[in-house]
């Protein structure tokens, strides 16, 4: 006789964090907006292609994979 056994998890807890904890911290590392503020406080948009560009620490030159520097 075969039986066929069904387990239906959402999610599960991992001790000592409750459920609750457990889906606010699945909510938090759903939900974008932190790494968007990284990128506005931590970049400049390029002139040419207007991607965020992250400025080095040694020097004021920046330097955009389309190869526009600018400071």
């Amino acid at each position: 006789m075969n039986v066929l056994v069904v387990y239906n998890f959402v999610s599960v807890a991992h001790s000592p964090y409750s459920y609750v904890m457990q889906e606010l911290w699945t909510r938090k590392c759903h939900d974008e907006s932190e790494t968007v503020n990284w990128i506005t406080v931590h970049t400049k948009p390029c002139p040419k292609c207007h991607k965020p560009v992250e400025k080095g620490s040694s020097c004021n030159l920046v330097s955009c994979i389309c190869r526009q520097a600018f400071w």
